[in-house]
Parts: structure tokens; sequence; C-alpha cells
């Protein structure tokens, strides 16, 4: 049968017209898949960062029970904010064990607060038992600077100590109450990345005067600045140690400890601004 001229005509806008349908079902199949995979991306992301918060939780409880265990046995006494570095020799070199920055610039690196600490409890059975028992994943040796053979530089950097890590892979942080709050000696250079703004620990702790300190400045301050389009994290928190008592915290998902927010504590601190 041969169909006519109309007919063909009819038959061609259908197929054209089918077509253009189908082309706009493939575009609302493709924003919807978008969408979903959006959504799947955020909430995997949520409950990704709601874990790394669960287990940051559980180790800064962890490292308080420690704490606890210690101060209840030396009769109400804190860990002293010194320790003897383990590469003194001759006169005593002290090392703040302290969430402080080791110098009075941002390029200075930061002390390994926990690391020193579980370095200062080494003997002592209860905190010992305690970082043994965390997962493995959050217990690694680390030094803030390593050298390219994978050394600490220097006779008096830091050196590789056990470390408990957050659920981010940071380090945690442990805030003595004799270097607490915000420490510098003068505001007015807050804005720049490079002036020196550290104070001397002479000041801050008394040694004996045949001693020395590993280093002879620290920082402390709650300001992240950008310049040159690099960002440098704040110090620390500024936070004060609840009634005389040292804390523990994780500076969170962001890594910034000025961002309080979303910093996860085994006690809340009252806050010191600039």
């Amino acid at each position: 049968m041969t169909m006519s001229p109309r007919s063909t005509r009819c038959t061609c806008m259908n197929l054209r017209g089918r077509a253009a349908f189908t082309l706009l079902e493939l575009l609302i199949v493709i924003v919807i898949i978008s969408l979903l995979i959006t959504i799947s991306l955020a909430v995997g992301s949520k409950v990704l960062n709601g874990g790394r918060e669960t287990l940051t939780t559980s180790i800064t409880r962890a490292m308080e029970t420690s704490l606890t265990s210690y101060i209840t046995d030396a009769g109400d006494k804190v860990p002293g904010p010194l320790v003897e570095h383990p590469a003194s020799s001759g006169t005593i070199t002290w090392q703040p064990v302290a969430d402080v920055r080791q110098g009075d610039s941002y390029g200075d690196d930061m002390v390994n607060s926990v690391g020193w600490y579980a370095f200062q409890m080494k003997d002592v059975s209860t905190v010992a038992s305690t970082i043994s028992g965390l997962p493995t994943k959050v217990v690694k040796q680390y030094a803030p600077r390593l050298d390219a053979s994978g050394m600490p530089p220097g006779s008096f950097g830091q050196p590789l100590l056990p470390t408990v890590f957050d659920g981010w892979g940071r380090p945690l942080r442990y805030v003595h109450p004799a270097l607490d709050g915000v420490i510098h000696d003068d505001p007015s250079k807050l804005d720049s990345t490079t002036d020196g703004n550290g104070v001397d620990l002479i000041d801050l702790i008394s040694i004996d005067s045949s001693e020395d300190f590993t280093f002879d400045s620290v920082r402390r301050n709650r300001s992240t600045k950008i310049a040159g389009g690099k960002t440098y994290v704040a110090d620390g928190d500024g936070g004060l140690c609840p009634n005389n008592r040292p804390y523990f915290y994780s500076a969170g998902a962001d890594g910034d400890p000025s961002t309080i927010e979303d910093n996860v504590y085994s006690t809340r601190p009252t806050f010191q601004s600039e």
C-alpha cells in the first residue's frame, strides 16, 4: 500500500516529537541522578564526620580518664608542666608539656603536647595502659618536623614520640594550666605572620638558674590569618583550664583550634579572647 504524502508527513512529525520527548526524559533522569549523587555525598560526608567525631570523643574521654587516675593516685596533684628532654646531657634541659607554639611566629612548630604528656607519663601504669588500649590507628610515632631522612632535626628538636591522634588524623592537644589561655607579648603584632610575639618561658615557669629550657619562647594565640593566599592557623583555642586542671581537645573537622564550635573536648574550658 502506498502512503500519501500527508501520511508520511504525520509519521515523520510523530517520530520527531517522540525523539524530542525521549531527550527531555533523559535530561530529567540526568538531573535526578546528579541530585541523588549530591545528596548522597553530603549525607556520606556528614556520616563520616559524625563517625570521626564519635571516635574523637571516645579518645578524649579515655585520655581524661587516664589523667583522673593519675591525679587521684598523686593525691590531687596535676602533672607538672615540664619534662626533661630525652636528648639532654649534663645540665637539665626542660621541655614544656603544653599546647603552645615552639617560638614566636607561624613558621615555628607546635609543641606535640599530647606526645609529651604520654612521654611524661610513660612510667605511670594507668596512663600507659590507657594509651596502649586505644585503637592502633590513633596511636602513632610522631614529630612535628622531620628532615629528609625522616628524623627530627637538631639535638633538641622534638623527637619521635608515641602520640595520640584524633578521628581526623591530627595529634590530640593537651592544655596545662601553667600555659593556658592566650600567650603573647604584643597584640599589635598579631596581624603579621612573621614578626615575633612570643613570651620567654622563664617569665612563665620558674626553673633553677643552672638549668635550661629546650627553647626560649612560646606563643599561644587565637588568630588564624590569611596572607598571600596562604592560611596561617591559630596556635590554640585560648581555653582556660577548668578548676586549674589540664584538659584534652581536638581542633575538629577543620583543623583550626580557634573555631571552637567544632572542637571536641574532654572537659569544656572557658575561653579567653585576644
